[in-house]
């Protein structure tokens, strides 16, 4: 059996660093007023899209191979304190779009009940989540 070197170490390192992670689907449920709507979803999926942007660097800052696509595959908007509504997204997100497990969702305001209903319906779906202030989301 060969010696396993320093250099086969640098280049398998080098060979790794080459290879790209397949990009990971991802979507958004927006919890917001229904007021504006389109031109708000439009500017929280250009949120979204930064925000993914900024895991994907910060990941390969940390050596780690995790790349989020572009573009969200669905932005959901959702009525504030609908758990029906809530419920009726992350179903419709399982059923439509099967290879997504991250969901950034929108929640409209601290201790809102959409907190709570994202960690709920995230655990019961598989799915890994974010939860982002829209204040914080909007600005």
């Amino acid at each position: 059996m060969p010696a396993v070197t320093r250099e086969a170490f640098s280049d398998a390192d080098a060979l790794f660093n080459e290879i790209t992670a397949p990009a990971m689907p991802w979507a958004m449920v927006c919890s917001i007023p229904t007021t504006d709507l389109t031109n708000r979803l439009e500017r929280l999926r250009t949120f979204g899209c930064w925000l993914t942007k900024q895991m994907t660097a910060q990941a390969e800052a940390m050596g780690l191979m995790h790349v989020f696509k572009a573009e969200p595959s669905v932005v959901l908007p959702v009525v504030p304190g609908s758990l029906q509504g809530n419920e009726v997204a992350y179903s419709n997100l399982q059923l439509q779009h099967p290879d997504v497990i991250f969901v950034l969702h929108i929640l409209p305001s601290k201790n809102s009940s959409e907190y709570n209903w994202m960690k709920s319906l995230s655990q019961r779906y598989g799915l890994v989540r974010q939860g982002v202030l829209l204040e914080n989301a909007d600005n």
